[in-house]
């Protein structure tokens, strides 16, 4: 009987196991416990396996009673928070998020998760809106103002605008003086109307009306916004120095 001649490996390479193709070292996923070190398929037979594998109904089944538990909520945040404490993958994750909304199916889908998180959750806007009195306060202010500055016609005196300190139309003029370029009352949606001092910090009545008053408002394109959050002003000016972010500049 011919004994079998064994072809030697060519060093650096692997053959995989499923689909026999010779193929370098990169190509394979590290295996702590292999002779060589490494899996036995290559990363490509092992995606299509877990694609298979997470499309079968079971799998499907256990990944979403999984993603439901507190365990993998709680790990899922702690990645994130580690992940984007990075500036470099911060900016990675905020551009891959602009594209995602750019597209009309992407903006549906994080509009339905946004309202999805502020119905259910207990931090969400509609359970802090029946429980905090301060947020209702001043939920009610923003969406109020929010709506004047929009309409074309005149606005009637409201509760809210003594807490303005200043007319509608005394806020839309200054508004403009304040304008950066690009911005316009059409594309208002793009750009927010920012607190220079954070809203959020406020902790009674009288911090409420102090933060609302109309000279501690300014415009703000809408991403800056978002990043800037609940930043004092010395902390956003340090963070745009930074990350060599001007605020002047539509993102």
């Amino acid at each position: 009987m011919a004994r079998s001649i064994k072809v030697p490996k060519v060093a650096g390479s692997k053959i995989c196991c499923k689909c026999g193709i010779e193929k370098s070292r990169e190509e394979f996923y590290a295996r702590k416990k292999a002779t060589d070190g490494l899996r036995t398929r290559c990363k490509s037979c092992e995606s299509e396996d877990s694609k298979i594998t997470r499309s079968k109904p079971e799998s499907q089944i256990r990944t979403k009673a999984y993603k439901s538990t507190d365990e993998y909520k709680s790990k899922s945040r702690e990645y994130m928070r580690k992940k984007l404490s990075d500036p470099d993958a911060l900016l990675v994750h905020r551009e891959r998020s602009r594209k995602v909304r750019s597209t009309a199916v992407g903006l549906a889908k994080c509009r339905a998760a946004n309202l999805r998180y502020a119905k259910t959750h207990q931090n969400g806007t509609y359970a802090k809106y029946e429980n905090d009195p301060l947020f209702k306060e001043r939920f009610d202010f923003q969406r109020s103002l929010c709506a004047a500055l929009k309409a074309k016609k005149s606005i009637k005196k409201f509760w809210w605008l003594d807490i303005l300190g200043c007319s509608v139309a005394e806020l839309k003029a200054r508004f403009e003086t304040m304008f950066t370029e690009g911005m316009t009352w059409q594309n208002m949606g793009e750009w927010h109307t920012d607190h220079i001092e954070p809203l959020k910090v406020n902790t009674s009545h009288e911090d409420f009306i102090r933060l609302s008053h109309y000279t501690n408002l300014q415009p703000m394109w809408a991403e800056y916004n978002r990043i800037k959050c609940d930043k004092s002003p010395e902390q956003w000016a340090e963070y745009c120095r930074i990350n060599n972010i001007n605020i002047k500049v539509k993102p």
